[in-house]
């Protein structure tokens, strides 16, 4: 076996392990660095009306903390700033009502994400049902997921018995 007296030292043992702590543990100064910016257009429900005074709120979909941007302008610009880089739900307040998105938007740290959003309101008859509450789609349900997991059973199940029957079939003669 080799024995290289340099790595009997304390002096570059204590040196690799600065190095490897300096590398791999996070620095307070760096956290500040992993901040993003969002921006983009606010329009009516014609697709090319800018609205202005209309306030973007984005609320992070981990730890649900919402920041604020200005008001747009009478572009509809709007920008918010210092988000910390995470996926975020959109939302927007402006004279015609609120609106609130269903996509998430991602924020990389030292990026700027545009989206330009057209604020068109949603017929009720798609919002609520007859008894005034948000519909849910079937195969979020308790029964469509057991729909879909006993559809699936039933398929595994079928195509076994087939392979099965395929190899164990003998001919009589």
């Amino acid at each position: 076996m080799l024995k290289i007296g340099i790595f009997r030292s304390k002096l570059v043992v204590l040196a690799l392990l600065g190095t490897f702590s300096f590398l791999m543990l996070p620095a307070p100064g760096l956290a500040q660095a992993k901040l993003g910016s969002m921006t983009g257009f606010v329009f009516g429900a014609d697709k090319t009306t800018p609205v202005e005074n209309a306030v973007v709120r984005v609320r992070n979909v981990v730890d649900g903390r919402e920041y604020q941007g200005m008001p747009s302008n009478k572009t509809g610009l709007y920008s918010v700033k210092n988000l910390p880089e995470g996926r975020y739900l959109l939302g927007i307040s402006g004279a015609q009502g609120d609106y609130n998105f269903d996509y998430e938007i991602m924020i990389k740290g030292g990026e700027i994400a545009k989206l330009a959003v057209a604020l068109t309101p949603m017929p009720a008859s798609q919002t609520q049902n007859e008894e005034g509450t948000k519909k849910k789609a079937f195969f979020l349900t308790p029964l469509g997921i057991a729909v879909v997991l006993a559809a699936g059973g039933l398929l595994i199940y079928g195509g076994l018995q087939l392979v099965s029957e395929g190899q164990t079939s003998t001919t009589i003669k």
